[in-house]
């Protein structure tokens, strides 16, 4: 019904233009390259860890010359043939689906005129090992007939809402990540939570954006699009592992950090063999799925040694490490069985929590901000306090007095001289590193530094000033 329609609307260019209706294939696939056939009904399910599959049939009464379909390829590659005449040619299977040629595509074909009787036949190729397992039947429920305008703006609408999204979270990362910046600035604690937030909040909502089916008809980079969804996977998998390590404050912590180290070392890793062609790196990902399986495994031990250990008081973050894990494992889980709900865990799990925590952050941020400002005021405070104290230990009056003595031992006593420039230097030192110094000054230190100001004012005296001593230490 569907391409008769379109049949009777092709008389019509500009009804033509306007008209966007869903096709679907009928007839029979092969799985062994034609040697047996089965039936293709609706509820035929192809898996897409078959390499090849034949697919043989048409649209109902056949099509008219000039109709557009457009059909959707996740990592696959697709040939037309009509009555044993290639009519649509992929020239991906010559050099196969490398770092470059891999990714998702809308492929858009204007038909040649083909009759009930002709035999149409769609070779479908899959050469990734660990591929998408819905990669066929992804394919036949996304054939639609219609201008390739007309398609475009009806598709752009189904991932609207998940763009509008991801680009919401991006812009609060990056303000987020600003933040983080300025308590480093100011010295205030949990600059360090933040940025791990807008981190993974930005790598989120990459994701957010890119994971659409409609992506592919805003960047027809394929290399690139494969690329940035995997790598916003991947380092928004490293970014959770780092805001559940910083929360942990008990011994588990440096375990919780080496387990965030191991998880950067696998994304650079598998990015430098995607990078130098040895491997493809949409075929990377169920090893690096099962890395992550390890990690996230030895993270929710360290949040269980967190919880047994009583030193994280605070419920939310208990709650949020804990869901953060369970969600990343329930989306391994996902992948793993070729479910189409793959990742959707993860993004609800990561919305809630983002928006509990913004809301938080924007709650604690303007008491920090008094704090900071109240603790660089007694910093302020501290070293003006400091240089009173070393003013207090040099008068201009003392300083003059031992000048003048050494003045006059020069030409009298040069060797007596000599000791008394030792001990003003000594003393003159002294004050100086008590200045720099951040802890309490060492009896033995101070000790010196007294006998040192001592010699002097005996000098001065002419042995008038007796010195008892009187340590019992």
């Amino acid at each position: 019904m569907a391409a008769a329609l379109l049949a009777a609307c092709f008389g019509s260019n500009q009804a033509t233009q306007a008209i966007f209706i869903p096709q679907e294939f009928q007839g029979e696939y092969s799985l062994d390259g034609g040697e047996t056939w089965n039936e293709l009904s609706d509820s035929t399910y192809i898996s897409g860890r078959n390499s090849s599959v034949i697919l043989r049939g048409g649209f109902g009464n056949g099509l008219p010359e000039g109709i557009h379909l457009n059909y959707y390829l996740d990592h696959i590659t697709m040939e037309i043939f009509v009555n044993g005449e290639q009519y649509l040619y992929d020239s991906r299977n010559e050099i196969g689906l490398n770092c470059s040629t891999c990714g998702r595509v809308w492929v858009h074909w204007i038909t040649p005129e083909i009759s009930d009787s002709d035999i149409m036949e769609i070779h479908l190729t899959n050469p990734h090992k660990f591929g998408n397992e819905n990669a066929y039947s992804e394919l036949l429920s996304s054939i639609y007939g219609g201008s390739e305008n007309v398609f475009s703006s009806y598709m752009l609408k189904t991932g609207q809402l998940s763009r509008m999204i991801g680009i919401s979270v991006m812009v609060a990362a990056i303000m987020l990540l600003a933040a983080a910046f300025f308590f480093g600035l100011m010295h205030i604690d949990g600059g360090a939570a933040v940025g791990n937030l807008g981190a993974l909040a930005f790598f989120f909502g990459g994701y957010f954006i890119i994971d659409t089916i409609d992506f592919p008809l805003l960047s027809w980079l394929d290399a690139f699009n494969t690329y940035a969804l995997q790598i916003c996977i991947m380092l928004a998998g490293t970014s959770a592992a780092a805001c559940i390590a910083e929360n942990i404050n008990s011994k588990a912590k440096n375990t919780a950090r080496a387990a965030v180290f191991a998880s950067g070392a696998v994304n650079a890793l598998f990015a430098v063999l995607s990078l130098l062609g040895i491997r493809v790196i949409y075929d990377t990902m169920i090893y690096w799925l099962a890395a992550h399986a390890v990690i996230y495994a030895v993270l929710l031990g360290c949040c269980i040694c967190e919880c047994i250990s009583g030193k994280c008081t605070d419920r939310l973050t208990i709650v949020s490490n804990f869901a953060l894990i369970i969600a990343a494992f329930a989306d391994m889980i996902c992948f793993i069985a070729g479910s189409s709900y793959a990742g959707i865990c993860s993004k609800a799990v990561f919305l809630i929590l983002f928006l509990i925590h913004l809301v938080r952050i924007i709650m604690v941020i303007p008491a920090n901000y008094n704090a900071a400002r109240e603790a660089e005021h007694l910093r302020s405070e501290l070293a003006e306090n400091r240089i009173s104290i070393m003013l207090s230990q040099i008068q201009p009056h003392f300083l003059h007095n031992s000048l003048n003595t050494i003045y006059g031992l020069c030409e009298k006593e040069p060797s007596a001289a000599k000791k008394a420039v030792n001990d003003f230097a000594d003393y003159l030192r002294g004050n100086m590193d008590s200045l720099t110094r951040k802890c309490p000054v060492l009896f033995e230190a101070e000790l010196r530094h007294l006998k040192a100001y001592l010699s002097l004012e005996q000098m001065r005296f002419k042995n008038k000033l007796d010195i008892v001593w009187d340590i019992q230490t």
